[in-house]
């Protein structure tokens, strides 16, 4: 409750008075309400994912949330993917870069995963193999493709809000 009362006088002094609080206040937000209920993790059962998958058509967004449900990537983590990331003979793809919004210019940044355990090699399930080799035959027949395309994107990442729809239509 003090929290709660300081935030809003501090928010009022910089609303009424023209004050600058927006450093203290920005450090605020890292105070934790020690009644405050965990949020769960919400994921999916394997029946569930099945269920959503089965409606799914394009091998391209098929691949993806394959990719997402089995190897638990981020969203960034999945977009930034390479082909040069993915080894078939091994079975493993390899998370070394993360995709990004650029608000500047509404165009995307390639950065550094989130943490250094995020750098890591994932083992790929036969399925998910199958799915990706698929999608690699057809994305060999694309003018001027190479190894450094991205797996669900073309010479560029795919889009966020474009995932997001296809999720939200599934």
């Amino acid at each position: 409750d003090l929290y709660k009362y300081l935030r809003s006088v501090l928010h009022y002094g910089s609303k009424w008075y023209n004050y600058n609080f927006n450093d203290i206040l920005n450090k605020m937000t890292n105070f934790n309400n020690p009644n405050e209920l965990e949020k769960e993790m919400l994921f999916w059962e394997k029946e569930e994912f099945d269920k959503f998958l089965s409606v799914e058509t394009d091998i391209k967004f098929r691949a993806l949330f394959e990719t997402l449900y089995y190897c638990g990537l981020r969203s960034g983590e999945v977009r930034g993917l390479t082909w040069t990331d993915i080894d078939f003979k091994n079975k493993k793809l390899t998370v070394n870069k993360n995709v990004v919004i650029n608000f500047e210019g509404n165009k995307y940044l390639i950065t550094t995963p989130k943490t250094k355990s995020s750098y890591r090699t994932i083992p790929i399930p036969n399925v998910l193999l199958d799915d990706l080799k698929t999608l690699r035959k057809y994305q060999d027949n694309y003018y001027e493709f190479n190894n450094d395309w991205f797996v669900f994107g073309s010479f560029e990442p795919l889009g966020k809000a474009v995932m997001r729809e296809r999720k939200n239509k599934n």
